[in-house]
């Protein structure tokens, strides 16, 4: 399982996509990728990241979402 590092230096080597990362039973998107799915009506939160030393911004939604979400995102 990638770290909260990897994922959002993931993020930011391709900014203009939206990786998703299962995380139990929802998926979560970070700061690049969270910005880009807010117009979704997904609350962006803003959680600060001890081990990083930074702000993280993350939108989260159940799996059982993600059909819906993965056609729009692919077409």
């Amino acid at each position: 399982m990638a770290t909260i590092l990897e994922k959002i230096t993931q993020q930011v080597q391709n900014p203009s996509k939206v990786f998703l990362f299962k995380e139990g039973i929802f998926y979560k998107a970070y700061n690049q990728g969270a910005y880009l799915m807010r117009h979704k009506n997904y609350k962006v939160n803003v959680k600060k990241i001890k081990n990083i030393e930074n702000n993280v911004l993350t939108i989260g939604f159940p799996i059982a979402v993600f059909e819906a979400l993965k056609k729009d995102f692919l077409g």
